[in-house]
């Protein structure tokens, strides 16, 4: 009935993978189970007020941005493949996620699960990474930041992989400023929604 999904890490084999997620795929259901199902006394006995403000609506922003603007981000670029001249001409979409090591300021070695939203790429290499952002507020440099320490635990990216960010409202001035000068792409959820690309300045083509 298609109402829930198995996902894998971006470039993982699904029929052996052992990192597979299962999600409900139908946002009804997700939000059913998120918001109603926990809540059901109280909502039954008329206290939907509460259950708003206390339950709901806190946590609502997150509810939407994972999974449902992320899918919609990776829905958009699966899409435009082919169409958009800055994104890559072909590959798999997907996400990524699993565990990243590095080194810490003090030198130790550090393991940490980090994730990627939107993953672009062949067997052979990751062409684009993404990072998704549902937030009132326009995106700032910390989404940057976020984007490339997401991008560097990818396995497959290089020096050639383009970066690219999603946000619900729109970017600030100094991530635009940056966009422009390192090539990185800029969504919103308007964009992604009528096509029109009017909110994302030009970027050099990546040639792939």
């Amino acid at each position: 009935m298609h109402l829930v999904e198995r996902t894998v890490p971006f470039g993982e084999d699904p029929a052996v993978s052992r990192r597979g997620l299962w999600t409900i795929l139908d946002n009804y259901l997700a939000f059913w189970f998120a918001f109603v199902r926990p809540n059901l006394t109280d909502l039954e006995a008329g206290r939907a007020d509460t259950v708003w403000k206390e339950e709901i609506e806190p946590s609502l922003d997150t509810f939407i941005s994972r999974p449902a603007f992320e899918r919609v981000c990776r829905e958009y670029v699966r899409d435009a493949i082919g169409r958009d001249r800055r994104l890559p001409a072909r590959g798999d979409v997907g996400e990524w996620w699993g565990p990243y090591t590095a080194r810490g300021k003090d030198g130790k070695l550090v393991t940490e699960q980090r994730q990627a939203d939107v993953v672009v790429g062949t067997s052979k290499r990751v062409a684009l990474v993404g990072e998704c952002k549902w937030r009132e507020s326009l995106v700032d440099t910390d989404a940057l930041g976020q984007l490339r320490i997401a991008a560097a635990a990818v396995p497959g990216t290089s020096s050639t992989t383009r970066l690219a960010l999603f946000a619900r409202a729109g970017f600030t001035e100094r991530v635009r400023t940056i966009a422009d000068e390192e090539g990185i792409l800029l969504f919103t959820a308007a964009d992604l929604l009528d096509g029109s690309q009017a909110n994302v300045r030009p970027a050099v083509s990546d040639g792939v």
